[in-house]
């Protein structure tokens, strides 16, 4: 096997690259040749995808990519067992050499609004729309649109102190298919 397993996530204030593990209702990093854990925030995790930018950075699950046709970011895809862009299309080998790894969503949230358009929200009115419960807290889910033209979506918890209040989904799938991928991960956050 020639492909790198590793995976990253943050802990209150750095990133970690390592093993991911469990310990007890813990996530957990465990850089390599180090013997202790660290314990990282769940909704930071991501699997290194095997592939790098232009710069020779690393690509993980859950980078926002700059491309020439819009920002994305990276995910799982269990159906087809590949990572992929956010609107739906498989991340190709050859676009990933020409594309810029955007500031990380989870450190600058304002960087990747201000890139997209406003920050104005305008909440969902979609009933159709049903989110499982918040994994950690059990409140539910509010959704919005982002930006002008609604640019982007905001699942957000109602929930203040809840420990992952909203997650940022860049447009391009339609609003089931980004509740569809919230309530996954829901089920596998529990």
């Amino acid at each position: 096997m020639n492909r790198e397993i590793l995976f990253r996530g943050k802990t209150d204030d750095e990133w970690v690259y390592g093993d991911l593990g469990r310990l007890k209702n813990a996530i957990t990093i465990t850089k390599r040749n180090f013997i202790y854990p660290y314990i990282v925030m769940p909704e930071t995790v991501g699997q290194f995808t095997g592939l790098t930018d232009k710069n020779d950075a690393k690509i993980f699950e859950g980078d926002i990519l700059k491309f020439r046709s819009g920002i994305y970011s990276v995910e799982w895809d269990n159906e087809h067992s590949k990572f992929l862009q956010r609107d739906g299309q498989f991340v190709a080998f050859v676009e990933c050499e020409n594309e810029e790894q955007a500031q990380e969503l989870f450190d600058n949230k304002e960087y990747f609004m201000n890139t997209i358009g406003s920050q104005k929200a305008e909440v969902c009115d979609n009933e159709e729309i049903e989110f499982i419960s918040m994994p950690l807290c059990g409140k539910k889910p509010v959704f919005e649109t982002w930006g002008s033209g609604g640019k982007m979506y905001m699942i957000k918890c109602k929930n203040p102190d809840c420990p992952v209040p909203e997650k940022g989904y860049p447009t391009g799938r339609i609003p089931e298919q980004v509740a569809d991928v919230w309530n996954r991960r829901a089920e596998n956050a529990v």
